[in-house]
């Protein structure tokens, strides 16, 4: 599930859904000191791991957008 919102003048878009889903379309991770390196594999292997064990495992991503995506416009 996608949502954009306005951010001041910028517009940013939120998603949320499956990390096999998510994680591959991210670039980087944003972490309590600030972004960094994403590491998927890790990432798909902590979530595989919570999901044995019984956790709803959802990932989240954001984007900064220029404009309103066209099918949308």
């Amino acid at each position: 599930m996608t949502t954009i919102h306005r951010d001041g003048d910028a517009l940013v878009a939120y998603v949320k859904g499956a990390p096999e889903a998510v994680v591959p379309r991210c670039r980087d991770a944003l972490g309590a000191t600030g972004p960094g390196l994403l590491e998927p594999d890790a990432v798909l292997e902590q979530a595989r791991a919570l999901a044995e064990e019984g956790y709803r495992v959802l990932a989240l991503a954001q984007r900064r957008l220029a404009a309103v995506p066209e099918p949308l416009a």
